[in-house]
């Protein structure tokens, strides 16, 4: 078994009280008994992403992965120049360290009946528990399971290392503030959620809430999420199974003019965090698989042919010139510069493997005498047969399987 130990931050999350203005589609959560406000829910901790991002997930036989995340560190950082700065009287009054436990508390209460989100003093943001949706639903089976246990989900994919990537890729701009409602954000397990998926996580989750007001105190303020997240030490992850979401309601103060320069200033809160983990995993046999079979007939016009396309899965290719002309190839162009191009004789054929090529009959290697052959043998390969050829190139290609 293979061991592997990594850190990695939790990519910056920003939610902003201009979101307000993004063609929001319906509010997410309109709950009328809490003041009308409108909720904005967005993942900050996915274990499975974080995990794949950190693994070399193509060579891992996923019927052996073992895994494990530890959250190091969570936090947020805050500033609502829009929001009603708190009296400063009132804050020096809470801060009395002589005072009981009791009277500390009784303090706080009374002070949050004054100040609160719906008084218009605050901001709320809620810390929820709830399970990992992957940010796709393109599930191989027809519909998204990315919800279920990590072990039983790799069982339903029949452990495929492909169908995993498809149901948490890479390039979706996972933590983009900046990107449009309408993207991918949108779906399951993206930054922010469709108002149905939102629906029904506030009637799952809400019966677990963390949460916590954000006031102005004039200064931009800072929040460790641990402690509301476990009170008596850091947070491991086991099983993959559970991520940590937010919700806020910071759309209410949309965005304020900046009273000396007009331009608007953001109200915002800014989620990042750490993680470490371990995966311990054995590695995928690599199989040189089939991939295709062509044969084309070579048109009369010196065109040139473009007979594969480019991949990095290459592992060998058998052509054939079965023209009765000379017929020329080129790895990545679709020029042909004779005498510089090689070329295969009629009746003539190579093997080309893994970089190398194994024999040429009586053509010629060109230019690929003078470079490292390995570089080109990723590359598209073009065909071109000489002026006036009758036949047809057979081409036989052979791939790895990852």
């Amino acid at each position: 078994m293979d061991k592997l130990e990594f850190l990695g931050e939790i990519k910056s999350l920003c939610i902003h009280g201009g979101m307000q203005g993004e063609s929001l589609p319906s509010p997410i959560s309109d709950d009328t008994a809490d003041g009308g406000r409108l909720w904005v829910t967005a993942q900050i901790y996915d274990p499975r992403q974080l995990l794949l991002e950190s693994i070399p997930l193509e060579h891992i036989d996923l019927k052996t992965l073992v895994a494990s995340l530890k959250i190091e560190y969570l936090q947020i950082h805050y500033d609502f120049p829009g929001l009603p700065q708190i009296p400063s009287s009132k804050l020096e009054a809470l801060g009395n360290k002589r005072d009981s436990i009791i009277t500390q508390q009784a303090k706080t209460v009374n002070f949050k009946r004054e100040y609160n989100p719906l008084t218009g003093y605050a901001v709320e943001i809620k810390l929820v528990k709830g399970f990992v949706f992957s940010a796709s639903n393109r599930f191989p089976y027809g519909s998204d399971r990315s919800s279920e246990a990590f072990q039983y989900l790799l069982k339903l994919i029949n452990y495929n290392n492909d169908y995993l990537r498809e149901m948490y890729p890479f390039d979706s701009k996972y933590y983009n503030p900046h990107r449009k409602w309408e993207d991918e954000r949108l779906s399951k397990g993206s930054q922010f959620f469709q108002t149905e998926f939102a629906e029904n996580f506030d009637t799952a989750y809400r019966n677990h809430p963390i949460n916590e007001y954000l006031y102005n105190g004039g200064l931009a303020g800072f929040l460790d999420l641990i402690p509301y997240i476990m009170p008596n030490g850091n947070l491991i992850f086991n099983n993959l199974n559970e991520a940590y979401y937010i919700s806020t309601d910071i759309c209410k103060l949309g965005t304020t003019p900046n009273p000396t320069y007009g331009s608007p200033v953001e109200n915002q809160i800014i989620i990042n965090g750490g993680f470490s983990g371990t995966a311990q995993y054995k590695e995928r046999e690599k199989k040189i698989v089939h991939d295709q079979l062509k044969s084309i007939n070579i048109p009369l016009t010196p065109t040139p042919v473009r007979i594969l396309e480019e991949t990095d899965k290459r592992a060998l290719i058998y052509l054939t010139n079965n023209t009765d002309k000379k017929l020329f190839f080129s790895f990545g162009s679709s020029y042909f510069t004779t005498p510089l191009s090689p070329y295969l004789n009629p009746g003539d054929s190579f093997t080309w493997e893994h970089g190398e090529i194994i024999s040429l009959g009586g053509g010629s290697l060109g230019y690929l005498k003078t470079y490292d052959k390995r570089a080109f043998f990723t590359l598209p390969l073009y065909v071109l047969g000489e002026a006036l050829a009758k036949g047809t190139v057979n081409c036989d290609q052979y791939v790895f399987d990852y």
